[in-house]
């Protein structure tokens, strides 16, 4: 209904990537009204000042590999903890705060990751979710949803080395901040985090390639072009 209604009524339907805007002009007649504009992690994003005391208070292992996901989304997530569960590497996940980190830690259990291998701390504050990230061996999020990834951005801003669904959205996204695998593969996960494990200089590499593509994404640009849509309009 709500989009029917903007189909009669908007000047303008935003969204945050051209491969959505592709997919909604799939359902809905909508031409030229549609225009992309992108979001960013939060304004100033960044780990905390003394990042290795805040690791420990966190309880972060020594080397770890952090999950992104929801537990809605169980396919991509046991597909994630089988190539980890092969690695026999400790797992930090950073799910959606109204996940049961009971529901997923079965799921991990379940795929072969032994229970104390695995964390999934509850962490609201952006420094915190930083400091997991920034200190990740790789950081991996293989959910092949379109749903606008926030977290992957923030693992961007980070500089941390991140492996994606080889998807349009994130593709366009990502660029090459990111190595793209299959979302439903679990050898070809696998093999890129073991590249990432054992190859310093391609998770280097990844990482520098990371935070400079974050540098794409900011509100102030967001919100610029914003303000020319209304001068448009």
């Amino acid at each position: 209904a709500m989009l029917r209604r903007a189909v009669r009524f908007a000047d303008a339907v935003v969204g945050p990537t051209h491969a959505m805007a592709a997919e909604l002009e799939e359902i809905a007649s909508l031409g030229a009204r549609i225009r992309v504009i992108a979001g960013a992690p939060q304004t100033g994003f960044g780990p905390p000042v003394d990042p290795s005391s805040r690791a420990r208070a966190l309880g972060l292992p020594e080397r770890y590999v952090v999950v992104l996901g929801r537990a809605g989304d169980s396919g991509a997530l046991a597909t994630t903890f089988r190539a980890i569960a092969a690695l026999e590497i400790d797992t930090v996940i950073i799910a959606d705060e109204r996940d049961d980190p009971a529901r997923i830690f079965a799921l991990a259990h379940a795929e072969g990751i032994a229970a104390h291998r695995v964390r999934a701390p509850h962490v609201p504050d952006p420094s915190d979710r930083a400091c997991i990230l920034t200190g990740a061996v790789a950081v991996v999020a293989a959910s092949e949803t379109t749903a606008f990834p926030w977290r992957s951005l923030e693992a961007l801003a980070a500089g941390a080395p991140l492996i994606a669904a080889r998807t349009a959205q994130n593709e366009e996204l990502f660029a090459d901040g990111a190595h793209f695998v299959a979302g439903n593969d679990t050898d070809e996960i696998g093999q890129a985090l073991g590249r990432m494990s054992d190859d310093r200089p391609f998770g280097s590499r990844l990482r520098v390639l990371a935070a400079d593509r974050a540098k794409a994404f900011s509100w102030r640009d967001a919100a610029e072009r914003v303000w020319q849509l209304h001068a448009e309009l």
